[in-house]
């Protein structure tokens, strides 16, 4: 069930920055949100607010934090109810 959570997860990262511009071949799970994809924060409120509607939980991009892709589904994942 995990591995479908964080699939679940990944698609919905992966859409939400293809929709906001960033090339496919860009998204890999050690590529950082700020530096290495280039997002400014209010693109990363987006993100966040395409998490929550999809998934439930809620996703803070602190100021002075660069959460890479695998970074941000372990901490979706990890918040979603059930047995982990």
């Amino acid at each position: 069930m995990i591995e479908a959570d964080r699939d679940g997860v990944r698609r919905t990262l992966t859409g939400t920055l293809a929709t906001l511009g960033v090339e496919p071949e860009r998204i890999r799970p050690e590529a950082r949100l700020r530096e290495d994809l280039e997002l400014d924060s209010a693109e990363l409120v987006l993100v966040s607010l395409e998490l929550t509607r999809a998934h439930g939980v809620r996703v803070g991009f602190q100021s002075g934090t660069d959460l890479s892709v695998e970074d941000v589904c372990e901490l979706v994942v990890g918040q979603l109810p059930g047995p982990r």
